[in-house]
């Protein structure tokens, strides 16, 4: 279930992020956002890719804190929340408005999904879950190809709302599929739940038995590298990322990595 939650993110990222290209072929869909010149163009195109990064803050800190299922939750209701205002207003900066949210909720969706999957999934098909929900991204894509060609048929405004609302369509797919999704075992112990985490592992594992040998091996492994995580990063906090020159440049090479990732995680591979 981890892994269809996070299928369903990276559809919605690789429909949202090539939703844009294809709206630009409609006549109504120009003309309702103030057949806008090129800067203005530009920046409601690259309007996902900046919401995107401003999610880099606080994405991660949703993520640790709340658990991997909140935090693509909340990418899913904000997503939601981005595509309304795309659907149901006009203007120029109303898009780019509700661009720049989608991609924020993209941020915190794609930053919970990936290690879900991977702190979920067996270590015996690892590699196969986190290669299937990268390359999901494509399928987003050609469905936002698809969609804007067969809806510039409908003789209305709804030739490009109706495309602008299906961005809602995977979110809400997503909400309900996490309620029968578990919890990262990982995050689980870092806040102290071992019997839960236990549990999981064992369920997805080790057929529900908590004495695997597999089990107990990832479930001291796992204990053993929150631990040395913990002792080596224990003087050091946010405003580390910044004290020195070298620093900076990594900070700002990590937050330009993730904002491609997000627009399009398998470039990445």
């Amino acid at each position: 279930m981890s892994v269809c939650a996070n299928v369903h993110s990276l559809i919605s990222s690789g429909y949202d992020g090539s939703l844009m290209n294809g709206l630009l072929s409609n006549p109504r869909f120009v003309t309702a956002i103030d057949n806008p010149d090129g800067n203005k163009l530009g920046i409601i195109s690259a309007a996902y890719s900046l919401g995107a990064l401003i999610g880099v803050v606080p994405a991660p800190w949703v993520a640790d804190k709340y658990g991997r299922k909140a935090s693509i939750a909340c990418g899913a209701m904000i997503i939601i929340a981005g595509s309304m205002v795309q659907t149901f207003t006009t203007g120029g900066n109303a898009m780019l408005g509700g661009r720049l949210v989608v991609g924020l909720g993209a941020s915190f969706q794609n930053i919970g999904g990936g290690p879900l999957v991977a702190e979920v999934a067996h270590p015996r098909n690892r590699a196969q879950a986190t290669a299937l929900i990268n390359t999901c991204w494509y399928i987003g894509s050609i469905i936002a190809a698809w969609t804007t060609f067969g809806a510039l048929n409908i003789a209305s405004s709804w030739s490009w709302r109706i495309c602008c609302l299906i961005q809602a369509v995977p979110c809400a797919i997503q909400l309900v599929g996490l309620w029968f999704c578990e919890e990262s075992p990982r995050w689980l112990i870092s806040k102290g739940q071992d019997q839960k985490a236990l549990g999981v592992l064992a369920k997805y594992h080790g057929n529900g038995d908590e004495n695997d040998e597999l089990v107990s091996f990832e479930f001291q492994e796992i204990k053993e590298a929150i631990a040395a995580e913990r002792a080596a990063t224990a003087n050091i906090n946010v405003w580390t990322l910044t004290k020195t020159k070298g620093n900076r440049h990594r900070l700002l090479i990590l937050i330009v990595s993730d904002s491609q990732a997000i627009q399009n995680p398998a470039d990445l591979l």
